[in-house]
C-alpha cells in the first residue's frame, strides 16, 4: 500500500535533540489542509522569508537519528524542552560575518501550552515589533483561539484568528476562521466534524462564511468496520440546493489491519464509475510484498504498474521493484537494493533503472557507524558507466551519551572534498540540546559561524516509545509521490504530524489503521519529520521527497 495514494530551524533543532516542543492534540483536519499552517502549536517559522545563506544541496535519506541514540541514552525517559527564543543570522560576506536579521520570544502557561509568539525583524542599529500570536486554552489543554496581530509602528492590530471547539473526547467538533476588517471580524470559513463512540470521524463539513449566511461546500462521510478500519470516504459537493456526489473511496482490511484494496469512483449521471484500483498483499511479518496499481478501462480492470518488495527475516526491507504494464507483460522500470549489517543498520542503497535487457546502476549511498550504532558517515555516488564516482558526504561526530555533536557536508569537485557547511551541537548534563550553531560556511578559506543559538526551559520527564525502528517503518525512501507507513501501535490512540525543515506543518491528521499511505506529491523536494504521538510517547521518522 505505497506509491499512489495522499523545521525552521527550530522544528529540527527539538528533532536533533530527541525532543518535540508540541505536546498538545492538534486539531484534525483531513479534508482540506489549508488550515494546518496557521494552528498556533506548531513549530515556528521565524522571518521565513528572510535573506538567510541559502545552501543548495541534495538531502539524504539515512541521516543518524539523534532521537533514537537519545533514548538509548536515557532509557524509557526523557526531557522534553521549550524554546523561548531563537534568532536569524545573514552572511555578510564582504566583511566574514554574521548580521542578525530576525528574532522571536516564546511564552508558555503552566501546563506547557504555548500563549504568545513574539515576531521582530532586525537592521544594523536595532529590532522592531513585526508580528505576534496569542493562543488560548480550554481546561483539556486544547486551543480554542489562535489570533494573529501585525505591529503598525504604535499599537498592534488584528489581522485573523481560529476559533476551536472540542467534545468531552478531545475531538475537534468545529473550526472557524476569521479575518478582521478593520472594525470587526468577519467569518471566512469553518470546518464542523462528527464522531462516533469510538472517536472515530463519521462527517466533515466545510463550509465559506459570507457576513453572517454560511455556505455549504464540501462534505465527506466516513464509514467504519467493528476494528475501527475506515472502509469508506465519501464527498459531496453542494449545488445550492442539494448535497451530490462527487467522488468516494472505498477500502478493505485483513485479518491483522492491513488495507488490501483501495477503490476510487467518481460520481457519473445517476452510478458510481470506477476510476483506479490498488490491491495490497502482505508476508507472515505484515510487510507489503506488493502494491497492484489498475485503472478502470469502460468495462475491465487494466493493470498499470506494479511494485514488489522483499524483506530479511528481521522485516529489512532489502528490494524495491517498479514494473509497468506494457499491453501483454510486467516490463521492468527501476529497483532498490539495500544491504544491512548485523545491527540491521543499513549500509548501502542501490537505485537502478532498467535499459534494454539489463539492470543500469544509477546511485548508491553508503552508510558507517560506530560500535555505538551512530552513523559516522554517509555517502553518496554516482555510476559512471565503469565505477563508481564521489558526489558528496556527511561525517558526523559524537560525544560519550551518543548525542550528535556536529555534523560536516563535503561535495566532491573531482580532486578532493571540499568543506562546505557544517553544524554544531552541545549539551547538558541532562542530555538536552543546549546550544545549537545553525550553520558554519565555509568562506575564504576559513569557517564563517552564524552564531544562531536557541535556548530551552520548561523541561520535563516525558516517555519515549521504546524500539521505535520496529514499531514504525515508512517506504519507499526517498519518495516521489507517496509515503506508505506501516505501524505496530495503536491506531485509535496515534496522531500523526508532518513537519517541513522550516517548521511548518504540510500535514496531520489522525491514523485510522496500522497501514496508511500520505499523498506527497504536492510536497516541495527536501526532507521532513514524521511525527507520531501516542499515549505511551512519540516517535519521529525522516523522510526524502524527491
Amino acid at each position: 500500500m505505497k506509491k499512489n495514494l495522499p523545521l525552521t530551524a527550530i522544528c529540527l533543532l527539538m528533532f536533533i535533540s530527541g525532543l518535540f516542543a508540541q505536546g498538545k492534540q492538534f486539531p484534525s483536519s483531513d479534508a482540506i489542509a489549508i488550515t494546518q499552517e496557521q494552528i498556533l502549536e506548531k513549530p515556528i517559522s521565524v522571518n521565513q522569508a528572510n535573506e538567510q545563506v541559502q545552501i543548495d544541496r541534495p538531502s539524504h535519506n539515512r541521516i543518524p537519528d539523534t532521537q533514537e541514540h537519545l533514548s538509548k541514552a536515557m532509557g524509557a525517559t526523557s526531557l522534553k524542552c521549550y524554546i523561548d527564543s531563537g534568532y536569524n543570522y545573514k552572511l555578510d560576506t564582504l566583511n566574514n560575518s554574521w548580521n542578525l536579521t530576525s528574532k522571536f520570544f516564546l511564552t508558555f502557561d503552566a501546563n506547557n501550552n504555548k500563549t504568545g509568539e513574539l515576531h521582530q525583524v532586525c537592521n544594523d542599529t536595532a529590532c522592531v515589533n513585526s508580528d505576534q500570536r496569542i493562543g488560548n486554552y480550554d481546561s483539556n489543554n486544547n486551543v480554542t483561539k489562535d489570533l494573529h496581530q501585525t505591529w503598525d509602528g504604535t499599537v498592534w492590530k488584528n489581522d485573523w484568528q481560529h476559533l476551536y471547539n472540542f467534545d468531552t473526547n478531545k475531538n475537534d467538533t468545529s473550526h472557524l476562521f476569521q479575518t478582521w476588517n478593520g472594525t470587526a471580524w468577519g467569518n471566512s470559513y469553518k470546518y464542523v466534524s462528527t464522531y462516533d463512540a469510538h472517536n472515530n470521524k463519521t462527517s466533515y463539513l466545510y463550509q465559506t462564511g459570507s457576513g453572517t449566511v454560511w455556505e455549504n461546500s464540501d462534505l465527506h462521510i466516513y464509514t467504519y468496520d467493528a476494528n475501527d478500519n475506515m472502509t469508506s470516504d465519501s464527498r459531496q459537493l453542494w449545488n445550492g440546493t442539494a448535497w451530490l456526489n462527487h467522488d468516494q473511496g472505498i477500502f478493505t482490511y485483513d485479518a491483522n489491519k492491513n488495507k488490501t484494496s483501495d477503490l476510487r469512483q467518481t460520481w457519473k449521471d445517476t452510478v458510481w464509475a470506477n476510476l483506479s484500483q490498488d490491491i495490497w498483499t502482505y508476508d507472515a511479518n505484515n510487510n507489503n510484498t506488493s502494491d497492484l496499481h489498475q485503472v478502470w478501462g469502460d468495462t475491465v480492470w487494466l493493470n498499470n504498474v506494479l511494485y514488489t518488495d522483499t524483506f530479511d527475516a528481521n522485516s529489512n526491507k532489502t528490494s524495491d521493484l517498479r514494473q509497468t504494464w506494457n499491453g501483454t507483460t510486467w516490463a521492468n522500470n527501476t529497483r532498490y537494493a539495500y544491504t544491512f549489517n548485523a545491527n540491521n543498520d543499513e549500509t548501502v542503497e542501490l537505485f537502478q533503472t532498467w535499459k534494454d535487457t539489463a539492470w543500469v546502476n544509477n546511485y548508491h549511498y553508503v552508510s558507517t557507524y560506530d560500535a555505538n550504532n551512530n552513523m559516522i558517515s554517509y555517502l553518496r555516488q554516482a555510476w559512471n558507466v565503469t565505477v563508481w564516482a564521489d558526489n558528496y558526504q556527511y561525517i558526523y561526530t559524537y560525544d560519550a551519551n551518543n548525542n550528535m555533536t556536529s555534523s560536516l557536508y563535503q561535495p566532491w569537485d573531482g580532486a578532493i572534498w571540499v568543506d562546505y557547511e557544517q553544524r554544531k551541537y552541545t549539551y547538558d548534563a541532562n542530555n538536552s540540546l543546549t546550544d545549537y550553531v545553525a550553520r558554519q560556511a565555509y568562506f575564504n578559506g576559513s569557517w564563517v559561524s552564524g552564531d544562531s543559538t536557541h535556548s530551552y526551559y520548561s523541561c520535563k520527564t516525558v516517555g519515549i516509545i521504546e524500539a521505535a525502528n520496529n514499531s514504525v517503518n515508512i517506504f519507499p525512501n526517498p519518495t516521489i509521490n507517496t509515503l506508505h507507513i506501516t505501524t505496530s501501535l495503536n491506531s485509535a490512540n496515534t496522531r500523526y504530524q508532518i513537519c517541513n525543515l522550516l517548521g511548518a506543518v504540510v500535514a496531520e491528521n489522525k491514523l485510522t489503521d496500522s497501514n496508511f499511505d500520505v499523498d506527497v506529491s504536492n510536497f516541495p523536494k527536501g526532507m521532513y519529520l514524521l511525527h507520531l504521538k501516542t499515549d505511551s510517547g512519540e516517535i519521529t521518522k525522516r523522510f526524502i521527497k524527491e
